[in-house]
Order: structure tokens, then C-alpha cells, then sequence
């Protein structure tokens, strides 16, 4: 046990890999032992992914005890991964005692077993614990059989059952118990109907347990991922490859280059079906020569037989050899110790052959990135592992590397749903928000129940300010799954679009699906707050304070509850428990103020943290802001002034100075300083707008609509910002993109009547009539005082040819339009006119 210790040191600073992420990373489920009833009723906890359901209790249970011990600290699960080997390696060296005899080939096949480069891959990687946890208990098994099938008793039995059951519930290919003990007992067993007998539990054990997971089962079966002819061809194919892995570790890989065989009929199908046949004669012709490498051989035959007769998605892969290992090491053993000594000293330079290439393949398995880059060296052809790469690039945020990664996946095998994922996720991180529309549209085409991409899709909407389409897509995401993340993302998107109370509902139901969660906690209090529920907030921050009495950022929402309900004075208090200065604090309770419009108690906020930070420039600027809706926009530009002097790398001042100016209609000092505002904080959406509006009023049409297009990528929320950028088209004729943009500041704002205007005018200029009605009919429903768009509405009705519609618009117009202007004037006109055509 200390030689596999010393083999795999380096692997226990390893990384999560693959399915690591949805079912242990990601899976609240093993979060916490209150969940171990659940691991046994819910295939559902088993990961994330609505469609990735299995049932593994016990597995789950040893993820759910390593997180209770250390949290998602890798080096603990790798530990236990390491630990469940020496187990299976002292086992096997038992085992081996009893079927081979002599404690020396005993001795050896537990070396092999233990140093074997095959078994890497289940120590490396956190999933395949389930396929050494299960093999635990058929060793153990079969130990209790030997030792019981000369004089079986009622304890052999109820052993015999309890490792059957505990093998299953670790994973299903514990089901191979059955045959490999009925092969013990055909080989080796003393004979007598009495040893026998000894299968009964593992018999009912696994009956009961097809006929609980007969969904699961039944799916793989009779829902298949591939025909059944094609997949005994495929399966028959692999078989020399795993005898060749067994014999020659080499060149391993997490996904080997090799495809399915859709034919029977292909040579090397038929070459591995007169392999096969070989094999299996080979264990009868061995049974009296020599039944230890018999069993060994039927052993490997048997364990490997449920990944052979189950179609499974993955073809081939290390960690299915095993538990195949073992009867592939009995039966090498067997026949060195049959061969004499000449041969048996070929042990050990075998040994120390196998223990360099485990070392080295610990280093392959360091990270995804790693894994993933030695898996596309040796398979290019493989187009999962480019897919895979692409993951790993993502995790590692390296997003370019991330796109050309799957783009090769994708060039194998297009429409390849995964690689889409990876793509839109990668343009996301890269805030390209259209391209990842497209990318995990085009995903979700491919694969309609990816949870993934329904829930990077409602992020991307969400960023885009598009909160409707963003709540949506969440909701699907939630149909398929009821994921606390879910609810996390889908209450941010309610909170983003000004819904708190909706928000609040669905940060409860994050918080009692995954209790603690600092991030949704968190959010449900500004939710509460948001929503006036401030008592509510407060209850929930001081359950919080509890846990952490000295938590700065706890105390700090403490202070905007507090500030919430106008308690400014105990605000003050707890911002200074958080660590703030007294003019911090000043500042942060007025910009609370200012953010309500409360403007004497912003001033009195401002002017209280200067007395204490004279110098401090965002107090300043503040205070110029509130200067500025009080209307005095010369005392508001002194302040912004010295703020500027006390701070020239602070943009807000210059961004405000260049509003004022704006505001007195100086172009070039307005331009100035909200250029070098700009340059300051290239991220501002307010100082982008601003550059808009002082481009577009100095005549320079192309740098405005830069700097709005700019405005919106950094505050995609605000409609207004569509609507100047759409006005700016419609001015230079383009009007396609114009009505682009009116439709989307409408879609994020509907009550934007200067939107609907604009774009019934348009239409109506497009002589699309019945659209200019719709849209100018929806503008009266939210503005019905609005006289000028009775003209525009009379003018499409006019166009389509009803008078009567036009004549009603004409006159309503007239009863809001009481001025005797030349507007009035020109409607009486064409009123008469137009009833005279009816008359």
C-alpha cells in the first residue's frame, strides 16, 4: 500500500475534470449530509443536468463526506481516490492468495495491479471513484465466497448480500458480481450444491436493483445511442484494444481515436469476433491445465461485459479495465509462475517500467487543459476532445483559444451541440453578446434540453438589458431543472429589471435549496431592500451577523438597510463598524440620497463628510450633483472644478463638467473634458452618452453614433441610448438599423413615447401604413394627449383609404391643439376638405 502512495504523490494536487463539474462541483446535492436520505430516493441529485441522472448513493455519499471535510479542495477527493486503490490493492493481494496459492504470485499480482498505468485514470479523475468504490465490494465479495463456500453459513450470506447491495448502490457495474463468483465456483469452488447457495442474495440483490433503475436501464437498452448491430460490432472491436492496453500501457489517452464499426461485416470486426472466440475457448482449454489463469482470463471476459452489451455514449475508455485488471493480473501471474524463475524475474524491470509511465501520466491529468491537449495529440481525429480543450481553454479564461479549440470539433463533426456551448460561453466572457446568441442558439437547435446554454443564454440577455427575454430563458432553464443557481440567476434578472419582490421569491427558494450561499444571501437582502421590505432585511442581515458579528460587507448592508429607512445616523455608526472613514461613510449615505432624489439629505450627507475630508473629491462631485437639480449650474461647475484639481484621475468630475457645459452650450470645453473623462474610465456608459450627444450637436454624426453604440455596450439596459443612436440613423437614411434600434428601446422600455413617435414617423415615410397605425396607436394608449401623432395617425389612416378613421384623428387632434397656429390651421383645412370627399 505505501508503493501506491508513493506512485500517484503527485497526482493529489490534480485538478476537477470533465463531469466533475456537473456532478460534484456544480451539485448543491452533495453539499451537505442532510442530503444522504436523498442520495438514495432522487436519481436527480446525482448532478445538475436533468439528463444526466444515475443512481449512485453511496458514491454521493463519499462526495458529500469529502465536502464536509474540505469544501472543493481537490487534494481531499484525489486523497480518497488514492485511498480507495491501496484498499482494492491489499484486496486483490488477498484475493489472489486464495485463487493462486503461493504468497510470491500473489504478491506480484498485487504489484502489477497496483503499478498498472490503466488505473491512473480512476485515481486522477474524482468520477471514476465510482468504478473503484464498486470494485472494493466485488473484491471483498469475492474473498467472503472463498472463504464461506466450503462450509456457508448464515453470516456468509448475510455478507455476501450486503457487499452485492453496497457494490450496486456504488455504481451499476457491481451487477458483474454474480457471474464472476458463478465463475469462481465453476473453476475453483469445492462443488456441492451448498456454495452455490451463497448467490441467492447477490441474485435477489441484483434483480431488485434492475427493476428500481429499470428507467435508467430501460433507456440504455431500448433507447439506444446507437444500433444494436453497430454497437456489437463497435464493442467486438474494442476488445482487442483493451487486451492490447492491458499488455502495453502506452500512449493512453482520457478518449482514444476509435470509431464506430457500422458493419459486421468490416475485417477488423471479424478479426476481433475469431479473437474473441479464441478467448473464450482459451478458458476452457485452461481449466484443467491451469484453473487460476482460467479464471483470470474469464474474469477480465465477465467485468468487461457490461460496457460491451450497454450502449454507453463514450466507445471506449481506461477506467472501464478496472476491474478487468484484476483477472488480467491472476491470469499473468498465473502463467509466470507457471513459466519458472527465468521469467519471473522479468517482474520487476517490469515494474519499474510501468511506475515511470504512471508518473508521467499523473502529469497529463494535472488540469483540463492538460488532459484535454495530450487527448487531442494522440486522437485529432476525435472531435470531443477538441470539444473538451475548448472547456478546458474556457476554465483556464483563455476564451480566443477556447472558439478555435471547438471550431476544430466542429469541423469534424459539425452541428456538434457542445462545441456551440463553448463557443457562446467564450463570447460571453468576451462580452460579444450577439455572437453568443448566435452560438448557443445554435446549440440549444442541436440539443434543446441543454440546461447550460438556456442559462448563458438568459446571462447574455441580461447583460444586453433585455430582462424579459433573460427571465424567460430562465424559466426554461427551470423547467428542465430546479437548480438553486437557477433561481440565483433568475432573481438577479428580476432585481436588474426593477422586480424586487419577484426577486426576493426566487433568492428564498436558492437560499432553501443551497442554505448558506453567501452570494445568494447576499442578494436576497438588496432585494428585500429594494422592495421596501426593510425590516425583513434587517432580520435577515442580523441572522447573518450572527454567524460573522465582525463581516464588513455584511455590516456594510446593514448600513443601506438602515440608510433605507432613513436611520442615517445609525448607518453612519455601522459604516464606520465596517472600517469606513467618517467622510466614506458621508459619501456613501448621500449617494443612497441622491440615488432617491432626496437632494436636502444628499447636501446635508455631502457637506457633513467634507467638515471631516475637505479634500476628498467624490464628496465634491456630489455635492455638485445635487447643485445641478437645484439648478444652480455655476456653483455645480466650481465644485466639479476643484474636484478635478484635488483628483485628475477621478473621470466623474470631468464627465460632469462637460454636462454643464453642454448645459451653457459650450461645444469645445464640453468635448474636452468629457474626452479626457473618457480616457480616465473608458467603461463609463454616462460619459459615452454624453459624447454622443455633444458629437451629434457639433454636426459629427459618425463619432456620435460610435460613442452611443459604445454607451449601450456599457449600459445596454437604458432605451434611451437606442433611441438617440436610432434618430442618428433615421437622420442619415438608415432607416432599417433606425427602426432596429426604436424597437429595441421600446422592447427594454415600452412607456418610450419618443421612441414610438419616431418610429410611427418612419413607417408612415416607409408608406407602410398599417404598422405606422399599430405603433401610433400604442403610442396614444400611453400618451393620449400627444396632438402631433393624431396627425401622423390621421395621415395612415388616410393612406389606407379610411376617411372615417382620419376624420376622428383630425378632430382629436383639434380639441388638444387649441393654439390658432399654422398647424391648426393646416389640419381645419384638410378636416374640411376630407369631409367634403365624404360628403
Amino acid at each position: 500500500m505505501l508503493w501506491v502512495f508513493v506512485l500517484y504523490a503527485n497526482s493529489l494536487g490534480n485538478s476537477f475534470h470533465y463531469d466533475d463539474s456537473h456532478s460534484l462541483v456544480d451539485n448543491p446535492a452533495v453539499r451537505s449530509l442532510a442530503n444522504v436520505g436523498r442520495f438514495f430516493s432522487d436519481t436527480g441529485s446525482f448532478s445538475v443536468l436533468p439528463d444526466a441522472r444515475m443512481y449512485r448513493p453511496l458514491l454521493l455519499l463519499t462526495y458529500a463526506v469529502n465536502h464536509a471535510v474540505g469544501g472543493y479542495e481537490a487534494f481531499g477527493y484525489h486523497l480518497v481516490n488514492l485511498l480507495l486503490h491501496a484498499v482494492n490493492v491489499w484486496l486483490m493481494w488477498s484475493l489472489a492468495r486464495r485463487v493462486l496459492g503461493g504468497p510470491g504470485s500473489a504478491l506480484v499480482a498485487a504489484l502489477m495491479f497496483a503499478t498498472h498505468p490503466v488505473v491512473s485514470e480512476p485515481i486522477n479523475y474524482v468520477s471514476s471513484r465510482s468504478t473503484s468504490l464498486s470494485a472494493l465490494f466485488v473484491l471483498a465479495a469475492l474473498i467472503v465466497l472463498i472463504d464461506g463456500a466450503r462450509r456457508p453459513n448464515w453470516r456468509h450470506h448475510m455478507a455476501l448480500t450486503a457487499l452485492a447491495i453496497t457494490a450496486l448502490l456504488s455504481k451499476s457495474v457491481g451487477i458483474v458480481l454474480v457471474p464472476a463468483a458463478g465463475l469462481w465456483l465453476w473453476l475453483l469452488g469445492p462443488g456441492g450444491r451448498g456454495s452455490w447457495t451463497l448467490l441467492t442474495g447477490p441474485v435477489l440483490a441484483s434483480g431488485v436493483y434492475v427493476l428500481g433503475t429499470r428507467a435508467i436501464v430501460g433507456k440504455a437498452l431500448f433507447d439506444p445511442v446507437r444500433t444494436p448491430l453497430v454497437h456489437l460490432a463497435t464493442q467486438l472491436k474494442a476488445i482487442p484494444l483493451y487486451a492490447y492496453t492491458n499488455l502495453m500501457p502506452v500512449h493512453l489517452s482520457v478518449e482514444p481515436q476509435f470509431f464506430e464499426s457500422p458493419t459486421m461485416l468490416d475485417v477488423v470486426p471479424l478479426l476481433a469476433l475469431v479473437l474473441t472466440v479464441c478467448m473464450a475457448a482459451s478458458v476452457f482449454v485452461l481449466r484443467h491445465m491451469c484453473p487460476a489463469a482460467a479464471f483470470g482470463a474469464g474474469w477480465f471476459a465477465v467485468t468487461l461485459a457490461p460496457s460491451s452489451v450497454v450502449p454507453l455514449n463514450v466507445l471506449v475508455n481506461e477506467h472501464r479495465l478496472y476491474l478487468p485488471l484484476v483477472g488480467g493480473v491472476i491470469l499473468a501471474s498465473a502463467l509466470l509462475g507457471a513459466a519458472g524463475a527465468r521469467l519471473r524475474g522479468f517482474a520487476p524491470a517490469l515494474l519499474a517500467l510501468w511506475a515511470v509511465l504512471v508518473w508521467q501520466r499523473n502529469g497529463d491529468w494535472s488540469s483540463e487543459e492538460t488532459i484535454w491537449l495530450d487527448a487531442a495529440t494522440k486522437g485529432p481525429a476525435m472531435p470531443r476532445v477538441h470539444v473538451n480543450l475548448g472547456k478546458g481553454y474556457l476554465e483556464s479564461e483563455r476564451y480566443e483559444e477556447a472558439i478555435v479549440a471547438s471550431r476544430r470539433g466542429l469541423a469534424l463533426q459539425p452541428q456538434l451541440p457542445l462545441a456551440h456551448y463553448n463557443i457562446g460561453t467564450a463570447y460571453l466572457s468576451l462580452e460579444r453578446y450577439e455572437e453568443a446568441i448566435a452560438s448557443l442558439e445554435l446549440a440549444l437547435e442541436g440539443q434543446p434540453r441543454m440546461m447550460e446554454a438556456l442559462n448563458n443564454l438568459g446571462n447574455v440577455y441580461q447583460h444586453q438589458g433585455r430582462y424579459d427575454r433573460s427571465v424567460e430563458t430562465f424559466r426554461k432553464a427551470l423547467a428542465l431543472h430546479d437548480w438553486s443557481q437557477l433561481h440565483h440567476n433568475l432573481a438577479a434578472a428580476f432585481l436588474a429589471w426593477g422586480r424586487p419582490d419577484s426577486a426576493v421569491v426566487h433568492f428564498q427558494r436558492a437560499d432553501e435549496m443551497e442554505p448558506g450561499d453567501r452570494e445568494t444571501m447576499e442578494g436576497l437582502v438588496r432585494a428585500l431592500i429594494r422592495a421596501e421590505r426593510l425590516q425583513d432585511a434587517q432580520q435577515q442581515l442580523d441572522r447573518m451577523l450572527r454567524q460573522a458579528p465582525g463581516d464588513q460587507e455584511l455590516l456594510r448592508l446593514l448600513a443601506l438597510s438602515q440608510m433605507s429607512l432613513g436611520h442615517d445616523r445609525e448607518a453612519l455608526t455601522t459604516y464606520r463598524r465596517a472600517g469606513l472613514s467618517a467622510g466614506e461613510a458621508h459619501l456613501r449615505i448621500g449617494d443612497s440620497a441622491r440615488e432617491r432624489h432626496q437632494w436636502r439629505r444628499a447636501r446635508t450627507q455631502y457637506e457633513a463628510g467634507l467638515a471631516s475630508s475637505p479634500q476628498d473629491a467624490r464628496l465634491l462631485d456630489g455635492l455638485g450633483t445635487v447643485l445641478i437639480a437645484e439648478t444652480d449650474w455655476r456653483s455645480a461647475l466650481e465644485k466639479f472644478r476643484l474636484a478635478a484639481a484635488l483628483d485628475p484621475m477621478l473621470a466623474s468630475p470631468f464627465r460632469n463638467i462637460g454636462l454643464v457645459n453642454l448645459h451653457f452650450h459650450k461645444l469645445p470645453e464640453a468635448l474636452a473634458a468629457l474626452e479626457r473623462a473618457r480616457d480616465l474610465d473608458a467603461e463609463d456608459g454616462k460619459t459615452w452618452d454624453l459624447l454622443g450627444r455633444a458629437y451629434a450637436q457639433g454636426g459629427q454624426t459618425a463619432p456620435a453614433m460610435s460613442a452611443y453604440q459604445r454607451a449601450i455596450e456599457e449600459s445596454p439596459e437604458r432605451a434611451e441610448l437606442y433611441h438617440n443612436l436610432a434618430v442618428l440613423h433615421q437622420d442619415e437614411g438608415l432607416n432599417r438599423e433606425a427602426e432596429r434600434l426604436y424597437r429595441e428601446a421600446i422592447h427594454r422600455d415600452p412607456a418610450q413615447v419618443k421612441a414610438l413617435y419616431n418610429l410611427g414617423f418612419l413607417l408612415l415615410a416607409e408608406r407602410r401604413w398599417s404598422e405606422a397605425v399599430d405603433i401610433i396607436e400604442e403610442l396614444l394608449e400611453k400618451e393620449p394627449a400627444n396632438a402631433e401623432a393624431y396627425i401622423n395617425l390621421a395621415s395612415a389612416h388616410l393612406n389606407l383609404g379610411d376617411g372615417t378613421a382620419a376624420v376622428t384623428a383630425y378632430e382629436r387632434f383639434l380639441d388638444l391643439h387649441p393654439e390658432d397656429d399654422e398647424t391648426r390651421r393646416k389640419v381645419e383645412r384638410q378636416l374640411q376638405l376630407l369631409l367634403e370627399s365624404l360628403d
